[in-house]
């Protein structure tokens, strides 16, 4: 969820908000894994749901920036 709101943050221009919400994003992806295998929690199904949900951070990205201009919001 972290990750997901950079895309509105980049469409009002928040920069630097967005930037965190990133690397927020990104930290946190890179420590579950990690913690739930040091507490005995990991499991095949966290494993899936680790990369499902690095899909949907990563699939707005590959669409934003596939266009080459700014996405205009209908509001």
């Amino acid at each position: 969820m972290i990750g997901i709101t950079a895309l509105p943050l980049l469409a009002y221009e928040q920069y630097g908000w967005a930037l965190l919400a990133i690397v927020l994003n990104r930290l946190g992806d890179g420590v579950d894994g990690a913690l739930a295998r040091l507490s005995g929690h990991s499991s095949d199904a966290g494993g899936f749901l680790d990369i499902g949900l690095d899909f949907v951070f990563t699939l707005p990205w590959c669409l934003v920036l596939r266009w080459p201009t700014p996405l205009k919001m209908p509001w």
